[in-house]
């Protein structure tokens, strides 16, 4: 169970941010709360985080910057 539990936590955060790239509350060039900021949020893992980010970022809609940050693309 711990893993269906997990996969909904990791798509709820994707959801979200998704949606706020969508409703332009996160422009384009705009950067991503820290990661200790998206887990202090939603009150998350770091994994699972890493997991939403991931998933927006294979979407197209985020691109990591290394040393710097995730910003929307």
């Amino acid at each position: 169970m711990p893993i269906a539990h997990d996969s909904l936590l990791y798509s709820r955060v994707e959801t979200v941010l998704a949606s706020e790239i969508a409703d332009g509350d996160l422009k384009v060039g705009d950067q991503l709360p820290t990661e200790d900021s998206l887990i202090a949020r939603f009150c998350v893992s770091r994994i699972t985080v890493r997991r939403a980010v991931q998933d927006l970022v294979s979407r197209g809609l985020v691109e990591i910057r290394r040393c710097k940050g995730t910003f929307v693309d």
